[in-house]
């Protein structure tokens, strides 16, 4: 529903502005792009159109991609991160078998009610739990918005005089926080259940390049989902991707996070981040960004 509005937006751009019509073309997002960068991808690989012949990479960061499995590591990473006794996650699984049943029947709308239960059974027994950050659990800092995020500095650059034109954005246009019309949420209801895992293997078939990131502290989009549903990910690199181990990634001398790479496909776990990743270290941020549009990662 969404990635055709995106696609031609993006083709609409690059008549806008042809001097990067020619240039390679990546795709970036995080969270929920899980869902819209796979299926934006597949469309334009499917098209007869310069854009397709440019793609040359995608970047997911915190991805939410299979639920399937992503809803299982949820009381993984709890258990893990001493949010839930072993009793608690026992509790929990039985609301995971259901959870996975319903997802397996493609029944969404009841998958996604039962499914978020075992996210609101872990708020539950830990008050104050950031969804984005555990770290950052009952002490956000003031001015906070958005579970401990504070966006103001992005509002106030956006809004710059310099940079409205650039955007597109009238000079007296009024930033407001988005309201999501009902019809819209609706209209979009079971969708979160659903997986775009199996759009990866046609890209990467097609020699585009996929880089999945993780910030360690995410609740939200945790890295044990992460690299579980890349290790469980059916592609002609599965196995030696599979055998590879996890390595050190250093960003200017310093280990930066764990990576491995085989065929295309890049795994990267990012040290000191949550699901926030470029907002909690942005050098580390734009040197991952760097190097992989150099081809280095």
């Amino acid at each position: 529903m969404i990635s055709p509005d995106r696609y031609y937006a993006f083709r609409q751009i690059f008549s806008d502005l042809p001097q990067y019509s020619t240039q390679p073309f990546y795709i970036f997002g995080e969270s929920y792009g899980g869902h819209y960068i796979p299926s934006l991808a597949h469309l334009i690989v499917n098209t007869e159109t310069p854009l397709a012949q440019r793609l040359t990479g995608l970047g997911i960061g915190d991805g939410w991609i299979d639920p399937y499995i992503q809803y299982q590591a949820y009381i993984t990473f709890s258990q893990a991160n001493g949010l839930l006794t072993p009793k608690q996650a026992d509790d929990l699984q039985l609301i995971y078998n259901l959870c996975a049943d319903r997802i397996a029947a493609k029944a969404w709308v009841e998958a996604g009610a039962v499914c978020n239960l075992i996210v609101a059974g872990i708020f539950a027994l830990n008050p104050g739990l950031n969804f984005y950050d555990i770290r950052n659990s009952s002490r956000c800092p003031e001015p906070a918005q958005h579970d401990c995020y504070n966006f103001q500095p992005s509002i106030d650059y956006m809004s710059l005089p310099a940079v409205r034109p650039t955007i597109g954005v009238s000079p007296t246009a009024v930033w407001r926080d988005p309201e999501v019309p009902f019809a819209v949420v609706a209209a979009v209801n079971g969708d979160e259940e659903m997986a775009y895992d199996q759009i990866i293997p046609e890209v990467l078939a097609r020699g585009i390049r996929v880089l999945c990131y993780n910030g360690e502290y995410d609740f939200a989009a945790n890295y044990m989902g992460g690299e579980a549903w890349l290790q469980a990910l059916v592609w002609d690199g599965q196995s030696a991707f599979n055998n590879q181990t996890l390595s050190t990634w250093m960003v200017k001398g310093v280990p930066a996070g764990l990576i491995k790479s085989e065929q295309g496909l890049t795994q990267l776990r990012v040290y000191d981040a949550g699901h926030m990743l470029p907002m909690n270290t942005p050098m580390v941020a734009y040197v991952m960004f760097d190097s992989f549009i150099k081809g280095e990662i």
